[in-house]
């Protein structure tokens, strides 16, 4: 009785928040790609020694995420992800949509960002998503004046809003993913119960 209740409490825990990666350290998960942007754009430039996507826009253009496969967005409320520029006393100005229709509402990103730091971001998207099953479509717009060369990492639909501001890869970005790391716990804590 004991040990269904601890690997019961396992699995909750290893299920508390939901997760939906579209990149993270040059690789795209969940049938995400960079498609049809509006700013010269590489998913493979390094930037404190990771993997990130460099994308150069100006004002009201974007990068776009696309999947070809229909996604229930509905379980999630934010879009997170890692920007930084480089840019002195550029203010960079953000927003998002989701959907594949170009009258998409745009939500600013209202997170306080610094210039060369890496930003961690939570965009409430919940009233976007509240009712979605096919949207396939994640649009960053530029929303300042001026033209600069941005940097994104760790694009993330999420359940919950971690924590914001600046951000270092050694100590906030596991190097594993969260849901191998439960299976891991689960694995070892049924062996010691069959022992």
């Amino acid at each position: 009785m004991i040990s269904e209740t601890i690997i019961a409490l396992i699995i909750i825990g290893c299920t508390a928040n939901k997760e939906r990666i579209i990149y993270k350290d040059g690789v795209f998960s969940n049938g995400y790609q960079a498609k049809e942007s509006t700013g010269y754009i590489s998913t493979t430039s390094e930037y404190h020694n990771q993997i990130v996507i460099s994308v150069t826009l100006s004002k009201n253009k974007y990068v776009n995420f696309k999947t070809n496969s229909v996604t229930d967005l509905s379980p999630y409320k934010y879009l997170s992800f890692i920007v930084s520029w480089e840019q002195e006393g550029v203010n960079l100005g953000l927003a998002v949509s989701i959907g594949n229709d170009d009258s998409m509402k745009q939500i600013p990103v209202t997170s306080g960002m610094s210039v060369n730091k890496l930003n961690r971001v939570y965009v409430d998207i919940s009233s976007l998503t509240a009712n979605s099953t096919k949207d396939s479509l994640v649009r960053i717009f530029k929303t300042d004046k001026t033209d600069s060369s941005i940097y994104f990492n760790d694009i993330k639909f999420t359940e919950e809003k971690g924590t914001e501001g600046i951000y270092s890869f050694s100590t906030d970005m596991d190097e594993t993913d969260g849901t191998k790391t439960c299976f891991i716990v689960l694995f070892i804590a049924m062996l010691f119960m069959a022992l």
